[in-house]
């Protein structure tokens, strides 16, 4: 699936829009884009970060362009989490700074997320970072004790992991590449998994348009989709 939120900003005054769009690349031989869920307000500049539970959380964002407002004045607070296996949306925490243009958020290694920028229309620039923290984080999470670094296409490779449930399944995530909410490259991809009593063993897709060459985080999950700290693997 791919996903768009939000408008973006050409100067208009309608560019700040509550709607999202999704498409499932395997649906059909000609996938659309069909609406998704709306969100909690009209806005543009929205950050959105796949998380290694197969969720995404979207936070930031303005109500209207930098240059329409005081600085902070037309900034949304809200962050919502929207989970593709139930096609809604639900709402998290709210940020406490301003993050309009030139802002951003990234996925990190532990699971957390980390939301940074923002440039307002007097030329200043929001040096704070400040840090997301989903829910899995409170919970009893998986352990993955030694996976190889450099991942061979087709290859199955073993995974050592522990914890108090068994893991169940195993995602890699790219990381981020975002210049102006837009990512191309931001990916997460399910990899064929083969439950082990020392964890499971793994193997690459050999689809590069799905999986391009690079470096990628690699979690682990348990049943409830609870995601370990990832490891640094390079697919090539």
């Amino acid at each position: 699936q791919v996903m768009v939120m939000g408008g973006g900003d050409t100067g208009d005054s309608n560019d700040a829009v509550a709607s999202t769009a999704i498409v499932d690349l395997d649906a059909s031989a000609t996938p659309a884009f069909v609406p998704g869920p709306a969100l909690s307000e009209p806005q543009m500049y929205v950050s959105a970060v796949v998380l290694p539970d197969s969720t995404v959380v979207e936070t930031g964002g303005s109500r209207k362009s930098r240059e329409a407002v005081p600085p902070g004045t037309g900034s949304t607070f809200s962050t919502q989490i929207y989970d593709p296996a139930t096609g809604k949306l639900t709402t998290a925490p709210p940020s406490t700074l301003n993050r309009g243009y030139h802002s951003s958020a990234v996925l990190l290694p532990d699971g957390r997320v980390a939301t940074f920028g923002g440039n307002p229309n007097d030329n200043s620039f929001e040096l704070r970072i400040e840090i997301y923290t989903p829910g899995y984080m409170f919970r009893s999470r998986p352990v993955i004790a030694s996976v190889p670094t450099e991942l061979t296409r087709g290859t199955p490779i073993s995974l050592t992991a522990s914890g108090t449930n068994p893991v169940t399944s195993a995602v890699l995530v790219r990381p981020r590449a975002v210049t102006h909410s837009f990512d191309p490259e931001q990916r997460l991809v399910d990899v064929p998994f083969t439950a082990t009593p020392t964890g499971g063993q793994i193997t690459v897709p050999t689809n590069a348009n799905l999986l391009p060459p690079g470096w990628y985080m690699l979690f682990a999950r348990d049943a409830q989709r609870t995601p370990s700290v990832a490891k640094w693997v390079h697919v090539s």
